[in-house]
């Protein structure tokens, strides 16, 4: 019968997509009531080599199962296809997601396949119209002449949002003359800032603080600050270097000097008697990011300390310290967090020079977290260790009401080496940013000679009203401890 070119065609079409034939046609001769149609067929020869020239980021291992069983058999260019496809799918699951076939040729038997991996040829940030390209590029994970991979381009850009100095970061990729062109695009943020805060509280009185950073100090992504407060109990001024990097290497280091006039009350039977520390100090940290340990560092510190007793003379005393410390924070507000962690641990020996007569070693552990249930009821459970071996003096002694108040005490109404404290605190988070509070918590500072005595701790309850203001959360609270002591606690402003 006759037949239409297009089914002549395909008829051609199904029979290249079976992949046996390297080559076929079709002979077409027509009748004056017939046609005839001879189909020519040239079937590819036996596959003896399968050549993947370009590969240096994967280990081919895994492909050679499909390598094998083509070899030796009748070529068939579906299934070299199909090795093609499962050839780049790898790449892709590696995240090289630029890798390419560059060359397909299957002749004499021999089958030819190149790959462009998609090397990076240079890579360029744009907009960074303030930090230097040389500071961010060291930041990336990767660097020119390696293979593009769409995992450590991500890895790079949650670096760069890690500095804070940027509101946005685009990238993408161009083509380029012998591989690819990286564009990093940021947009800058503000680096000066000033800021001026003030708070009250019914122990320390008024505070001010002012501080003045750059986040981007000489455009090479240090943070410098320079600041101070000024209150009745403490004097405070500093300045402070801080960066996350030391060339390629993720290790965040900080350097500070300061100068603080300190007031620290010891109690006997109520009565107060006041100690001062004026301490000259500098203090160096070095340390990285740890998984489950937040900022792991290691830690230095020199300070040129003078020691007031009441009427007592001066006593002159230089301390050197040195130590490890961790913290993990994940609060999702400073004023009344809803989720999140707070953790801390530390060792430090510390030498007084020079008598000696202050040497010491403290080791300390807090841990706090916020839990919130159907948006409106918050509980954070806290424990709190803390232990001193030696003479440390008093201003490094644990006091009872830090970091947080025990229920009906003045917060250094009890000082001494060690510590332990634990408890719950609840707060109910109403409209119009108003929180009420009421918590339980239970503990004891203890000397270094005793032993927490566990039938007798100290236990105190409380509750109070917080709001949330613009210049920070405003709170007044009511705590009684088990000796029947009362307090009232009125605070306004942000700590600093």
């Amino acid at each position: 019968k006759w037949a239409a070119l297009s089914d002549i065609q395909d008829g051609l079409n199904t029979l290249y997509q079976t992949g046996k034939f390297s080559k076929l046609y079709a002979d077409i001769d027509t009748f004056s009531d017939t046609m005839k149609v001879a189909y020519h067929l040239v079937p590819l020869d036996t596959l003896r080599r399968i050549k993947i020239a370009g590969v240096t980021a994967l280990d081919t291992v895994q492909l050679h199962p499909l390598i094998d069983s083509l070899i030796g058999r009748e070529a068939n260019l579906v299934r070299l296809q199909s090795l093609v496809d499962s050839l780049i799918s790898t790449y892709h699951k590696q995240g090289f997601t630029l890798a390419r076939v560059s060359q397909a040729e299957l002749s004499n038997g021999t089958a030819y396949i190149g790959i462009d991996e998609g090397t990076i040829e240079a890579i360029e940030f744009l907009g960074n119209e303030h930090t230097r390209s040389w500071a961010l590029e060291r930041l990336l994970p990767f660097h020119t002449g390696e293979i593009y991979n769409e995992r450590k381009v991500k890895q790079g850009v949650d670096a760069l949002y890690a500095t804070k100095l940027f509101d946005n970061i685009y990238y993408y990729p161009e083509k380029g003359e012998g591989g690819v062109v990286l564009k990093i695009r940021v947009v800058e943020k503000l680096h000066n800032m000033l800021k001026l805060a003030a708070r009250y509280d019914d122990v320390s009185r008024e505070e001010i603080a002012l501080e003045f950073s750059n986040e981007d100090f000489l455009a090479a992504m240090l943070r410098f600050r320079l600041g101070g407060k000024y209150g009745v109990r403490d004097k405070w001024g500093f300045c402070g270097l801080t960066s996350d990097r030391i060339g390629k290497l993720p290790l965040y280091n900080s350097l500070e000097v300061g100068i603080r006039e300190k007031r620290c009350d010891l109690f006997h039977m109520d009565r107060i008697e006041q100690h001062l520390t004026m301490k000259e100090y500098l203090s160096f940290r070095l340390g990285s990011q740890v998984h489950r340990f937040g900022t792991l560092y290691g830690e230095f510190n020199l300070s040129f300390v003078t020691l007031k007793r009441g009427k007592q003379k001066e006593h002159f005393r230089r301390f050197q310290s040195i130590g490890i410390r961790s913290i993990v924070d994940t609060y999702d507000d400073i004023r009344f967090p809803m989720k999140g962690r707070y953790h801390t641990w530390y060792f430090k020996a510390v030498y007084g020079l020079p008598e000696g007569d202050y040497n010491f070693t403290q080791s300390y552990l807090y841990l706090s977290s916020y839990y919130t249930f159907f948006k409106r009821l918050t509980a954070r459970p806290i424990i709190e260790v803390g232990i001193t071996r030696g003479f440390p003096p008093l201003y490094e002694l644990f006091t009872i009401g830090e970091p947080d108040p025990f229920w009906g005490y003045r917060f250094d109404y009890v000082r001494a080496e060690n510590i332990v404290k634990f408890g719950l605190d609840l707060r109910l988070n109403l409209p119009y940013n108003i929180y009420l509070f009421s918590g339980v918590i239970a503990g004891d500072c203890y000397s270094k000679e005793g032993k927490p005595d566990w039938n007798n701790l100290r236990f105190g309850i409380g509750t109070g009203v917080g709001v949330s203001t613009p210049i920070g959360p405003v709170k007044l609270l009511w705590g009684r401890a088990n000796d029947d002591k009362e307090r009232f606690y009125l605070s306004a402003g942000y700590d600093f």
